[in-house]
C-alpha cells in the first residue's frame, strides 16, 4: 500500500477521532488503534467503521462517606 495516503485526525471538543482511507472511505472512532487497524484493512474495511467495543458501565461510588484516618481532625467550630 505505498504511496497512498491514510489520514487521522482528531475532531475537536469530543475524544473522537475521524480517519479517512485513500478510498475515500471515512469512519469515527475513540480508539486509535481500532481506526489504524480499520485503515489498514483495505480493501476489506467494514463500511462504517471499526468495530467498537461494548461500554462497560461505571461503577457507582460509595454511598456513605469514610470515617477520618488517624491524625486527621475535622476544623474547630466557630462560637455562634
Amino acid at each position: 500500500m505505498s504511496g497512498q495516503l491514510l489520514s487521522i485526525d482528531w475532531l475537536p471538543g469530543s475524544d473522537r477521532l475521524h480517519g479517512r482511507c485513500h478510498c475515500r472511505a471515512q469512519a469515527e472512532s475513540d480508539d486509535p488503534v481500532a481506526l489504524w487497524d480499520w485503515l489498514q484493512a483495505h480493501p476489506d474495511h467494514p463500511a462504517g467503521g471499526p468495530v467498537q467495543p461494548p461500554v462497560t458501565p461505571l461503577t457507582r461510588p460509595p454511598a456513605h462517606l469514610v470515617g477520618p484516618r488517624e491524625g486527621w481532625h475535622a476544623p474547630a467550630r466557630r462560637p455562634s
